[in-house]
Formats: structure tokens, sequence, C-alpha cells
């Protein structure tokens, strides 16, 4: 049997940062609240159109990955569709939490760079469980 390891820690595997669950959680109902009540009171086609997107965005938020942390990078996803964005580093010493811990750079030279990731945005245990890989 083929064993292959879990994508979880930054020991030269990948870590996964999801979505936060909340949000999708709120995006899912308020779009099928949109949908039903549009649908009993014989709303307008863009009233639809809202909801449906609002549904889409709460599916998506509970299926995608958010970014993704290797041992010299971190990959952040578009949330529909191919794009990505990468930010390349030596080492974890390179990356800095600031903000409360709300905030993500990456150096750059003698520059720090914000990394486009934010925390309210991610799932929190693994966000909590990035903050403390890169020793911040």
């Amino acid at each position: 049997m083929l064993s292959i390891p879990v994508a979880n820690t930054f020991t030269g595997i990948a870590m996964s940062i999801g979505y936060n669950k909340v949000l999708a959680i709120i995006f899912l109902a308020l779009g099928g609240f949109n949908v039903v009540v549009n649908a009993i009171t014989h709303g307008t086609p863009i009233a639809f159109f809202s909801g449906g997107m609002s549904l889409l965005i709460g599916a998506l938020y509970l299926s995608r990955t958010y970014f993704i942390v290797e041992s010299d990078r971190i990959t952040v996803k578009a949330l529909l569709g191919p794009l990505t964005r990468t930010y390349e580093f030596s080492s974890y010493a390179d990356l800095q939490v600031e903000d409360g811990g709300r905030s993500v750079y990456v150096r750059e030279g003698s520059d720090m760079r914000k990394i486009r990731v934010s925390r309210w945005l991610s799932n929190g245990s693994d966000w909590d469980r990035f903050v403390a890989e890169i020793g911040s």
C-alpha cells in the first residue's frame, strides 16, 4: 500500500492554509437566504445572480486552499481560477509576522515586502500553526 505524507509541516513538505470556515458558512447562509427569498417573491435576475455568487464564494471558501507554505516559498492561490502569486525566500528567518500576528512580510534584500495574506481570511488553526512554525 502506498503511503502519502500529510502536508502539514515545514519539514520540506508544503503546509496548506485554508480559508476561514466561518466566512464560508456566512456566505452560504446569506446566498441561500437570498435565493430562497427571491424565488418566493419572484425577484429580479440580478438578485438571483448575487445570491448565486454568494453561494459560489462560500463553496469555494470551503473547498479551496488560500496559500501554501513550502521550505523556500509561499504561494498564494486565487479563489477562482489558476492564478497564483509566489513569494520566494531563502530561509524562514526571512519571514516576519507583525501587527499582532495579522501581517506577514518577506525579506527581499534589505527591504521587507508584505505578503498579501490576512489572518481574518485564513482558517484560524491553520494560521496559528503557520505563525508558530515560522517562530514569530
